[in-house]
């Protein structure tokens, strides 16, 4: 369960509120959309929610976050700088101490991504917005996680893609 109260985010350059005395309490097995115009904070929620205890040099907030402290998994928006400069058998291979191996040629498999490709030597920057979001869904979700953040998924995303979230997502959550 996660448990947001009196949580007020506010823009310190302009000092727009961007969330106002948010009080929401999210059961265990519910899934929630975050749904707003651009720029009217979602993402921030969404970060400060991934990791209540995170310091951003634009945002202030106040309230309460409580959630477990339970693995999960953050697919943000755009893929980070740090992770663009990597090859692929870098983001695959070079930090693997929780990845699943079965689940992750898997996941590629069920996603269309050659597995093949894991060990090669191509930059992520290279890669077009779906594979970087694909290759996002397969690492992560072949990782341990209780909660899975997903920030504009569908952005970069096809059709077969979509289908598989929402698939996925129907088979992780049982009413």
């Amino acid at each position: 369960m996660i448990q947001i109260q009196h949580l007020t985010i506010t823009h310190t350059k302009d000092l727009r509120e961007l969330v106002h005395d948010l009080n929401l309490t999210i059961a265990t097995g519910k899934k929630v959309a975050i749904i707003g115009e651009e720029g009217n904070g979602k993402s921030s929620l969404l970060t400060l929610l991934v990791n209540p205890k995170a310091h951003f040099d634009h945002l202030s907030y106040e309230g309460t976050i409580n959630k477990p402290d339970s693995p999960q998994v953050y697919i943000p928006q755009q893929i980070s700088d740090d992770l663009q400069s990597l090859t692929l058998n870098d983001y695959f291979f070079a930090d693997t101490y929780d990845l699943d191996y079965a689940t992750l040629y898997r996941l590629a498999d069920e996603l269309h991504f050659d597995s093949n490709r894991f060990a090669s030597s191509q930059l992520i920057s290279s890669l077009s917005g779906g594979e970087k979001l694909k290759i996002q869904l397969i690492r992560e979700l072949a990782r341990p996680h209780d909660i899975i953040f997903l920030d504009e998924p569908s952005n970069d995303m096809d059709l077969t893609t979509m289908t598989w979230l929402k698939i996925l997502s129907n088979i992780l959550i049982k009413p």
